[in-house]
């Protein structure tokens, strides 16, 4: 448990997991019971285990079903599972004078189907299990298959429809989450006479239309257009990021859950060696002259390895854990964004501290130097952009702060400009001597990374889609949007020639792109305009 929650974390942090309003389920999310806690079985029911006293409620034919399914939600669920829908095959059994072994599903009608598939759902909502993996048929069928059973025998009843609905959208957590508002908005929206109060349907809709931005993220995918790449490599595991040699003959991948980086010859690609990392490695980079590495990890931690024979040669303890790395390309200094809200710089010559400045109310998500080492640009959580003056001891030159969480800031080529991008999905361009907004876009979903190519003119996005967005700024042409991955893209880089365009996703690839032909097909867009 411990280990999934520090993954969590470390996707939430690097902005490639962003659920804020969809911290939870379908399932665990939608507590409609409160539209029925007038009703003295539902107010009595919540928080409980399931008693023969509940059971003889929600098998009596006199009781309404909305109020049945309303005492089960209101039992809930708990994070360590629950055994409701065992008890509810025990009890019926008794009253049947079976064991539960011999219970058949036509033992059952139709509403009873629904609440045991209801109950099971809730008892373990991860994986819908059934009450038993072993025993008879009753015992051993899955909560999402008695809920079926149920929503084909009852086709027209609305709380059976909507209850198959939640529990199907449970399921699809797992694979398609726009098919989960599609699910629920589909029953909501049906000609079905509602047998459920209407307070039911705004208390799990105000939960479900968080997943409408998905579907419409898949319209955005659907209509993307398709270009061949250069080159498509097998990246063995989820790619989380890469960085180039200054050469651009090698490259680094990684992926966080695998814990591992990969050291491409890019030509040839072929893994040169792999450097495994104590945890969640979500910083590296290489050294102006090509001759070291610095990682950093989910760890307050930094190692230095050597570029030529990949030996471990330094590490770095820090007291808090290392979100951005940036080297001053005219001194040697190295900057360290921190987690909680500072910037430590450190020489490079004696890898000792020089300097620490609190620069942020939240973490530090990026930061950069200016090409001629004067200005330090950072981002940060705290939904700001500042621009600190070096010469003098990092004295604040301004801040912009209109922007939303994850904020995430670099210089552009010349360092006239500054590229933002934010977890909402806007990308900025900034002039960098007054924090002015020159350009803006507003994608839909989320950008988990941006590149702009050596002449400052191409902004190339990494979208969770799996599509790439490609504007030319200076023009202001509708981007292009082409499908690049069949899962999130989660970085992209130019070459340093600006003719390449590389990308890697959570599909285990790396792609190589045309900038000739992607600038073409942004022609053409601009032409049918």
């Amino acid at each position: 448990m411990k280990t999934k929650f520090i993954a969590i974390l470390f996707l939430i942090i690097t902005g490639i997991l962003y659920l804020p309003a969809l911290a939870d389920s379908p399932l665990t999310s939608t507590k409609f019971y409160k539209a029925y806690i007038d009703i003295p079985e539902v107010k009595k029911a919540e928080g409980a285990r399931l008693t023969e006293e509940i059971f003889d409620f929600l098998i009596d034919p006199e009781k309404p079903l909305d109020h049945k399914v309303a005492v089960i939600n209101a039992m809930g669920w708990d994070i360590d599972g629950t055994s409701n829908g065992q008890s509810f095959i025990v009890f019926i059994a008794k009253k049947l004078k079976k064991e539960p072994k011999e219970l058949k599903l036509k033992d059952l009608d139709t509403e009873q189907l629904l609440c045991l598939g209801y109950i099971l759902a809730l008892d373990d909502y991860f994986t819908l299990a059934s009450a038993r993996k072993n025993g008879g048929e009753l015992e051993t069928t899955d909560a999402f298959t008695l809920s079926e059973i149920a929503k084909e025998q009852k086709p027209r009843n609305f709380t059976v429809q909507m209850i198959y609905s939640l529990i199907k959208a449970q399921k699809l957590m797992e694979s398609d989450w726009p098919g989960i508002y599609k699910e629920v908005n589909k029953v909501v929206n049906s000609d079905l006479t509602r047998n459920m109060r209407d307070e039911v349907v705004v208390i799990i809709m105000d939960y479900i239309k968080g997943y409408e931005e998905y579907v419409k993220k898949q319209t955005v995918l659907s209509s993307a257009v398709v270009i061949k790449p250069l080159k498509e490599v097998d990246g063995i595991v989820p790619l989380y990021g890469m960085s180039f040699s200054p050469d651009n003959n090698r490259m680094i991948t990684y992926s966080g859950n695998e814990k591992t980086l990969n050291i491409w010859n890019v030509k040839t690609n072929q893994i040169l060696t792999t450097i495994n990392s104590g945890d969640f490695t979500d910083c590296r980079i290489f050294s102006p002259d090509g001759t070291w590495i610095i990682l950093s990890d989910f760890t307050p931690e930094v190692v230095i390895y050597s570029a030529k024979d990949y030996s471990q040669i330094k590490k770095l303890p820090f007291t808090e854990r290392i979100c951005n790395i940036a080297i001053n390309p005219t001194n040697p200094e190295i900057a360290f964004a921190c987690f909680d809200g500072t910037v430590k710089i450190y020489s490079t010559y004696t890898w000792k501290e020089i300097k620490s400045f609190r620069a942020h109310g939240g973490y530090v998500s990026t930061v950069n130097f200016s090409s001629d080492g004067r200005s330090l640009l950072t981002g940060s959580y705290d939904r700001s952009v500042k621009l600190w003056d070096i010469r003098n001891k990092y004295s604040l030159i301004y801040e912009n702060k209109d922007f939303q969480d994850g904020t995430f800031a670099y210089f552009m080529p010349k360092d006239k400009e500054i590229l933002v991008r934010d977890f909402s999905g806007a990308v900025k361009v900034l002039d960098s001597s007054n924090g002015k907004v020159l350009w803006e876009n507003q994608i839909t979903g989320t950008l988990h990374n941006v590149a702009v190519n050596p002449g400052g003119d191409l902004i190339a996005g990494a979208s969770e889609t799996g599509a790439i967005y490609f504007w030319n700024w200076k023009k202001n042409i509708t981007p292009l949007i082409f499908r690049a991955h069949d899962d999130q893209v989660l970085d992209v880089k130019f070459s340093f020639d600006g003719k390449e365009l590389y990308t890697c996703s959570m599909d285990k690839t790396w792609k190589v792109w045309s900038v000739r032909i992607l600038e073409k097909r942004l022609g053409d867009i601009s032409s049918q305009k």
